[in-house]
Formats: structure tokens, sequence, C-alpha cells
């Protein structure tokens, strides 16, 4: 059995912090950060997806708290639109029997940035590295809570009483 992966993206103006999930698609790990540059990083973002086998990104919607879209959504949405025009146009030239498709899912990411800063709290990490962490961290929570939702069987907690 063939087992894909899920990445997480977490963007931002300046970087998009990347996340990965294990191959059985139980838990999520931080893998890097990617700066935006000339649309560069839909390439580098696209290889790694290929490299690592993934068969869905979530990307992280930054919503309000009353579930309304901002303007760093609005730039999301914007980010999400080249994304699957460049994905398209690269798998769209491949013809292989062993290319799988690559789908994109946006995920509500409200608390991502708060939930890893509080991770990295405690945590002596220097101050000019805290927002490539945070992103990455932020990326991986994306992640987890995807996982958690559409692996229901995996995360449904045991109901049964143990007798002592």
């Amino acid at each position: 059995m063939h087992l894909k992966r899920v990445m997480g993206l977490d963007v931002g103006d300046a970087r998009v912090g990347v996340a990965l999930s294990d191959p059985l698609c139980i838990s999520a790990q931080p893998h890097s950060c990617i700066k935006c540059k000339r649309n560069e990083h839909f390439k580098e973002i696209v290889n790694l997806a290929q490299k690592m086998d993934v068969s869905v990104i979530v990307v992280g919607l930054p919503k309000k708290l009353d579930g309304s879209i901002d303007i760093q959504a609005k730039k999301v949405l914007d980010f999400v639109k080249k994304l699957k025009t460049y994905l398209e146009r690269e798998t769209g030239a491949c013809s292989t029997k062993e290319f799988h498709p690559i789908h994109i899912k946006l995920w509500d990411e409200r608390f991502s940035t708060v939930e890893a800063e509080r991770i990295l709290a405690g945590n002596k990490v220097k101050k000019k590295a805290i927002k490539e962490h945070t992103d990455k961290i932020s990326a991986s929570l994306i992640v987890e809570s995807y996982l958690m939702a559409t692996n229901k069987d995996l995360y449904t907690p045991c109901s049964e009483e143990v007798d002592n």
C-alpha cells in the first residue's frame, strides 16, 4: 500500500511556513520556511510536494473571529489561486502513470500563530529565528488540525471504562 503525505502551509507576506505529515497521516512535523520572492516560492513548494509524495496541500486561511475574511485572508486566497495555476501548469505536462494529483484545501487557521508563539515561549530561541520557527510550527498545527478532522477514527477517544 502506497501512502501519501499531507503538506501544510502558513502563508505570510515574507515567508511560507511548511509542515509535513508522516506517511501514515497520523502526525505533523514542522519542515521549513520558504521565502516569498517573485513567485519562485511556488516552484519550491510544488517541487517539495512532489519529492515528499504529497497528495494534499492544506493552506491555512486566517479568518477573523466572526468567520469573516480580512485583507490577509484575501492575500492567502490570491496565493492559493496562483499556487493552483502553477501546480496545474507544472503537473499538467506530466504524463507518467506514476503521477498522482495534488489537491489544495483551505483550512481555518484561527489562533495557529498564537498557539505556535505559546509553544515557543520559554524555549531559548534567538529573536531572529522566532518568526521562522513560528511559521513552520503554525503550519504543523494546521496539518494536525486537518488530520484530526479527517481521521476521526484515529483521534476518537476510547469511551470504554476500565475496571481497576
